[in-house]
């Protein structure tokens, strides 16, 4: 590819995003969708802790030994469903 037909498809990026204006970019369109990534993604990690919090509180046993120890794999696969769970609330939280 030529580097003249690069650096046009670059400006034309930027003219989008600046209104016409090639040599200013606005960075806040940038920014914004950055910031909300960065939100979602930390009250995702929250709702993870909480979640797994929630089922070592709730269980009449000990997590940790039923998955480690006593290789309980459907115990495994019903936590893992639950974090699964959150991820796609979460992904759909963003996606709006």
């Amino acid at each position: 590819m030529d580097i003249t037909r690069i650096w046009a498809f670059f400006q034309v990026g930027a003219n989008s995003l600046t209104g016409g204006k090639p040599d200013e970019m606005d960075l806040s369109a940038i920014w914004r969708p950055f910031e909300l990534s960065l939100v979602f993604s930390l009250l995702g990690l929250v709702l993870f802790a909480f979640a797994i919090w929630i089922i070592v509180k709730v269980c009449p046993f000990s997590v940790r030994k039923e998955i480690e120890v006593d290789q309980n794999t459907s115990l495994a696969i019903i936590i893992g469903s639950i974090i699964i769970g959150i991820a796609l609330i979460v992904s759909a939280a963003i996606h709006g």
